[in-house]
């Protein structure tokens, strides 16, 4: 892990989400409740929580709080391949991360980490950013590609995305840091930032699906 986390912009957060709120006695359970009393719940899943940030200036920000230690395993990686810079347009900016609280955690996992807040897109801006006939052959391409989806048959758009740099410099993200690719092509994954499409969770690693998700498979 190279920790950079530099140049990042530093943003507001809540009041009750400082160190003097959250330290290393703070319950996961509780950290929520006082994220959900001072901001909008957008979205939850098994390891994380986003919610939305109000503050001005800073409305198209979202906050990804970890649930359970998994979840300060995904931001780790996502807070990684973030600053890094490496994709960025593959994925959304980094604006701020935790690097004070204390919570279950060993050193250089963020509790939270605040980012981009992307659109939800529809299948045609996918395939019109692809230049894709068919919005469904996003994923059978990445299945192609790592192995899980054979076929003879000829599939212009496999042709279209062996030549799309958005789409190749996709492929050497997963596999430099070993992303589970099966959830990036899903559309609640994707969003747009202007005109850009990018992949808004990029928190789950093979090694943290085998470790903590039933049988290697996401939840």
């Amino acid at each position: 892990m190279y920790k950079v986390y530099q140049k990042l912009t530093e943003t507001p957060l809540p009041g009750d989400w400082d160190s003097e709120a959250i330290n290393k006695s703070t319950t996961f359970t509780r950290i929520i409740k006082l994220a959900v009393e001072k901001s909008k719940k957008l979205g939850t899943g098994s390891s994380r929580v986003a919610f939305e940030v109000s503050d001005p200036g800073f409305e198209n920000t979202v906050i990804k709080v970890a649930k359970n230690k998994k979840g300060l395993l995904q931001n780790e990686l996502e807070g990684e391949i973030m600053s890094l810079g490496w994709y960025k347009d593959q994925v959304p900016k980094l604006l701020d991360i935790d690097q004070d609280s204390q919570i279950y955690k060993r050193e250089g996992q963020p509790l939270w980490l605040q980012v981009e807040r992307a659109r939800k897109p529809k299948p045609s801006e996918i395939n019109t950013f692809l230049g894709l006939k068919d919005v469904n052959n996003f994923r059978r391409y990445l299945s192609k590609i790592f192995g899980r989806y054979n076929t003879s048959e000829f599939n212009e758009d496999f042709k279209i995305l062996d030549n799309n740099e958005w789409m190749q410099e996709l492929i050497h993200m997963i596999g430099d840091f070993d992303l589970a690719w099966q959830d990036i092509p899903v559309i609640r994954n994707l969003g747009f930032v202007g005109d850009t499409l990018k992949v808004i969770d990029v928190g789950a690693s093979n090694n943290i699906i085998k470790t903590y998700y039933h049988k290697g498979n996401l939840l």
